[in-house]
């Protein structure tokens, strides 16, 4: 029909170049081209109409299997066309999602004289007295050629009081040939034809999911001109609606039918922020289902309760319908009294180090030092992304404008080429730009080993929980009642446990420490893409040193000692802690 159309519209033109000089002919060719071009649109209305039609055929089988198989309807999203809802796509936790149109039937166009209106059939299911699901047709039960109603699911089953064996579900098929609907119920091997698709001479309004107004007609029998069709209702062709509640997806068929499934309950247990801790449980459960929902702290907040007022950790609960449950975590206070201390990086050079690691605030493009030595953002720089609504800590050495000390690529790539630039050139906080720079490898080894009593200033220990190398100032004066014990546990190759099991400091301890100038580096671990490492385990913090044209020098230590070496490579996200010149 279309290509027939279409080799039609090139005889107009054709038509067009030879008849532009008389203006009845004109007024002719237009009144031609203009049923022509409408009639191919009005088809193509009823090809997505069918096309929709077959999906709605389709999307029933699944549900009626949904039914059998005691699924559960998981989520429902509509579909939206140019900013009209049209249908939705239903999902499921065993069976795939399926996608349903929606809307009622359009009245046809006005016909000319001896015209006939076109009809859409409305396939449908129906639960028969035996419990049985069969096919309808607008209505009526869907037979075939020997009479019996066609199952839509199953095979062999048994079928009527009299016992005899059901046959196979079928899934029918429509198809629009000649403007006549045709249905198949073999898979295509055979067709049957229904009414007619479009009305002759008049034509069609909007059919349930084409929306088109109706054309106008084509001459009738006797030679009179079709009215002009009205213009078809919002339509729903097989379904009209789907509604839901707490329990149950409500799907009203074309005739009034309303298929109940119930919905699969989702549990979400969440932290009330991704920066202080996890929580596991979140799923979809059956309903009245037993599940454990765990909150675990970041290395510096504290689990205080859950959003229904619950302080218990773990905790069970009953899934009936979906729930939600945040664990809200709080910072572990202490009183921070951190103090500008003097540090020697070189034989004439001193510096005094920021009260925290570096950290990025990504959607907000700002930077700050963490408000306390003891901040390890941890897990949470997984997050990494340009929009990120979070801070980070973790950063790749780079040049480049894009990546600049905040990769936002997950990939293993080379993207961090180029002469160093200073974290410190932006501004921090409240500071000015260049107030803060980034101390060089060989600044790092002065510090670690060459300034004067250098091997009794530093030492690793857990601090309030966090793990971690205490670094002393020049002239250190322990506080009264804190015994400092320098260096690194003796077991090779590091461990978690081992900076406990060294040395130790509460919160109160650590107060008194900084007040007399310790600086505390965490061990933040680092970024390999979006994947975070050793965390708690080792900490690895950038120097301002190029190594090659892939990798820069870093400051690394675990519980077994610390190092200047070579970074993996540029793009590894790894910790920046600055100082400033005296």
């Amino acid at each position: 029909m279309k290509s027939t159309i279409k080799l039609f519209t090139l005889a107009l033109v054709a038509l067009f170049a030879v008849s532009c000089n008389n203006n009845d002919e004109y007024d002719m060719l237009n009144s031609l081209w203009r049923n022509v071009t409408q009639n191919e649109a009005r088809i193509d209305d009823l090809e997505k109409w069918c096309s929709q039609a077959n999906t709605n055929i389709t999307s029933l089988q699944t549900i009626v299997n949904v039914i059998e198989s005691n699924d559960m309807v998981t989520s429902v999203t509509p579909i939206m066309e140019g900013g009209v809802e049209i249908g939705y796509t239903i999902t499921f936790a065993d069976h795939d999602p399926i996608t349903i149109y929606h809307g009622k039937d359009g009245k046809d166009g006005q016909n000319g004289v001896n015209g006939q209106d076109g009809a859409s059939p409305i396939v449908g299911v129906a639960k028969h007295t035996n419990g049985v699901y069969y096919w309808t047709l607008n209505g009526e039960w869907l037979l075939d050629e020997n009479g019996n109603k066609l199952r839509v699911s199953g095979a062999n089953g048994k079928d009527g009081s009299d016992g005899a064996d059901g046959q196979d579900g079928v899934t029918p098929q429509l198809k629009i040939v000649a403007d006549y609907w045709w249905i198949s119920y073999d898979n295509g091997n055979t067709w049957t034809r229904l009414g007619k698709a479009k009305g002759e001479d008049g034509a069609d309004g909007q059919d349930g999911a084409t929306g088109a107004k109706g054309e106008k007609g084509d001459k009738g029998d006797t030679g009179v001109q079709g009215e002009k069709g009205d213009k078809g209702d919002a339509g729903d062709s097989m379904f009209q609606s789907v509604t839901q509640d707490a329990d149950n997806v409500y799907l009203t068929l074309a005739d009034g039918t309303v298929i109940a499934i119930a919905k699969k309950p989702y549990l979400t247990a969440k932290p009330n922020s991704s920066d202080y801790g996890t929580v596991t449980g979140s799923g979809y459960y059956e309903p009245n289902t037993e599940v454990t929902i765990t909150a675990t702290p970041n290395y510096y907040t504290e689990f205080v309760q859950w959003s229904d007022g619950n302080t218990e950790n773990p905790r069970t609960v009953t899934v009936t319908s979906d729930v939600t449950y945040t664990a809200e975590f709080n910072r572990i206070s202490y009183t921070s009294n951190f103090t500008p201390a003097v540090f020697s990086v070189s034989a004439d050079k001193k510096e005094t180090f920021s009260q925290g690691n570096l950290q990025y605030h990504p959607a907000n493009d700002e930077w700050r030092f963490a408000p306390s030595q003891l901040d390890c953002i941890g897990e949470a720089n997984e997050n990494i992304s340009s929009t990120y609504n979070g801070w980070l800590d973790l950063f790749g050495w780079s040049t480049i404008a894009t990546y600049f000390g905040v990769s936002t690529s997950t990939d293993w790539k080379n993207d961090y080429l180029g002469s160093f630039v200073d974290w410190g050139s932006n501004q921090i906080g409240d500071d000015v730009p260049n107030t803060w720079r980034t101390l060089t490898d060989d600044e790092w080894d002065y510090l670690l080993e060459e300034r004067t009593n250098a091997s009794s200033l530093i030492g690793i220990a857990e601090v309030n929980g966090v793990n971690g190398l205490i670094l002393l100032p020049d002239s250190w004066t322990c506080p009264d009642g804190i015994t400092f014990k320098s260096g690194f546990h003796n077991a090779i190759g590091g461990g978690y446990n081992y900076f406990a099991a060294y040395q130790t400091f509460t919160a109160d301890q650590w107060s008194k420490m900084e007040a007399a100038g310790a600086v505390f580096l965490p061990a933040a671990g680092y970024r390999y893409g979006s994947d975070v490492r050793y965390v708690q385990k080792s900490g690895r913090y950038w120097s301002a040193t190029e190594y090659d044209s892939y990798g820069a020098l870093i400051l690394h230590f675990a519980s077994d000692g610390a190092i200047v070496r070579r970074s993996g490579h540029r793009d590894n996200g790894q910790s920046v802690r600055l100082v400033k010149d005296l």
